[in-house]
């Protein structure tokens, strides 16, 4: 009982240095990075239970949550965007900044700079004199709080969060009517907004879509009913579903683009391309390749002359055969679903997850403990790293152990550090890895020599995965 006793004593110390980060979505005292990420979740809630929202609007219908406007002011502001934009380095049209201007009569019109990058006067005075709207691309990139909220978000909803910043001046809009291929969360930083928010259209290719739309015209949405035409006052925050449609205007005030009273907002994103398709598509041709190997109806040859009635030009080809072929193929499908490899499946979706997430925030920056067999380690934080089996169409078939902790706030640099490792060691990793927020001794690992217990824990304490608590 005494190591348990005093791997906890361990853990809550050492989450008390850690969860003293300051934003007013942190909470020091959590017990694991999990909790920490729910508390963020629900601070973007504001007054909605997690339960009640995922019950009751998530996929479902939007929301507006009415807040304190001082509520986001901390994630960014118009003073921070101006620094930004005007400090001189080159922003890489559809990469850092997009610039863009709305008008019903001519439609979204994007301004591009003629060398593919915008230069930081010429792009302030588009919004001071032109009236244009700025869309700052991945600001957790550049701005700390809003780093922290998307890499909490992620750690507790399981998937990439993404965000955009728009400032946009008074009496303009920045963007046609569209709907996303993402959930939004929109927080509403400072000025006011004016949403106009839809319902789905006749032919429901709105309803979850895995792709944005095109530009709808103001004809086009004549007919489609408005859920509610409303202003979004600072501190405000509104929920879209996936493929809700929206158009948003910042309000004349003063009869000109007085950048001091433009809406500034952070659009929060996620679930993109996360769903059971997405899964399917993910791994699909590993799933043939698995059942083939065990099955050996889908290793037999295909019909003789099959291409004489099937194919788009042979769709009136011979009705029998035709009917035959696709019964056969079901059976294929069906066949292949029998052996479907659902743990690779969701480990090469995790594997994605891994690659193209945030790094962990929260982390001491002391000097790292050196390990020994009797030390207390712990992983850092929890879904930080996870062993996986190379399962992929020409991959080694080892186990690899991926992580997070490496990776870097910038889109444009790789990420999702990897090795492979043997089964033994694989095992030992996971121990570790399922323990958390729990701390365990290098002399528990499940490893059979104690020489490779240490160097195990110091190659993985070295890489920032587990640290030494005592």
């Amino acid at each position: 009982m005494r190591p348990n006793r005093a791997a906890k004593r361990a853990r809550t110390e050492s989450t008390k240095k850690e969860m003293e980060i300051g934003y007013s979505f942190e909470k020091r005292g959590f017990p694991s990075s999990t909790a920490q990420g729910r508390h963020a979740f629900k601070w973007l809630l504001s007054g909605i239970g997690v339960r009640d929202f995922f019950a009751q609007y998530f996929e479902k219908k939007p929301a507006i949550l009415h807040n304190d406007e001082k509520k986001f002011r901390e994630l960014i502001s118009v003073d921070k965007v101006r620094e930004f934009v005007i400090s001189g380095k080159k922003l890489r049209k559809g990469t850092d900044l997009d610039v863009t201007k709305y008008s019903v009569s001519e439609g979204r019109t994007t301004l591009n700079d003629p060398a593919g990058s915008y230069t930081s006067k010429a792009t302030w005075d588009q919004v001071t004199e032109g009236g244009c709207s700025l869309r700052l691309l991945r600001p957790q990139e550049h701005f700390d709080a809003i780093w922290h909220l998307c890499a909490w978000l992620e750690g507790f909803l399981g998937c990439v969060i993404g965000a955009n910043a728009y400032l946009t001046p008074c009496a303009s809009q920045g963007f046609a009517p569209h709907f996303d291929d993402i959930d939004a969360f929109v927080c509403q930083v400072s000025g006011q907004k004016r949403w106009r928010v839809y319902g789905p259209r006749d032919d429901g290719l709105d309803v979850l879509p895995r792709a944005s739309s095109v530009d709808f015209t103001e004809e086009e949405m004549r007919d489609v009913e408005v859920l509610f035409d409303q202003v979004l006052q600072p501190g405000d925050m509104l929920y879209l579903p996936r493929g809700t449609i929206h158009q948003a205007e910042c309000p004349e005030r003063t009869g000109s683009h007085d950048v001091e009273e433009a809406s500034l907002h952070v659009t929060i994103s996620a679930f993109q391309k996360w769903t059971w398709a997405d899964l399917l598509l993910e791994s699909f041709q590993v799933a043939v390749q698995s059942a083939a190997a065990q099955d050996k109806s889908l290793r037999r040859t295909l019909p003789q002359g099959f291409g004489e009635f099937i194919g788009v030009s042979r769709s009136e080809g011979d009705e029998k055969l035709r009917e035959w072929f696709e019964t056969t193929m079901r059976q294929m499908v069906r066949r292949v679903g029998k052996h479907y490899p659902t743990d690779t499946a969701g480990d090469m979706m995790m594997t994605r997850f891994m690659r193209e997430r945030l790094p962990p925030v929260g982390k001491s920056k002391k000097r790292k403990r050196e390990a020994g067999s009797a030390s207390l380690v712990r992983a850092v934080g929890a879904g930080v790293a996870r062993v996986v089996m190379d399962c992929t169409v020409g991959g080694d078939e080892l186990p690899h152990l991926i992580h997070c902790v490496g990776n870097t706030r910038r889109a444009d640099l790789g990420s999702g550090e990897g090795l492979s490792c043997l089964p033994e060691e694989a095992f030992a990793i996971s121990f570790v890895l399922d323990k958390y927020p729990e701390a365990v001794r290098v002399s528990e690992l499940p490893l059979g020599d104690v020489d490779d217990q240490v160097d195990l824990v110091r190659g993985l304490v070295d890489m920032g995965i587990v640290e030494v608590l005592q």
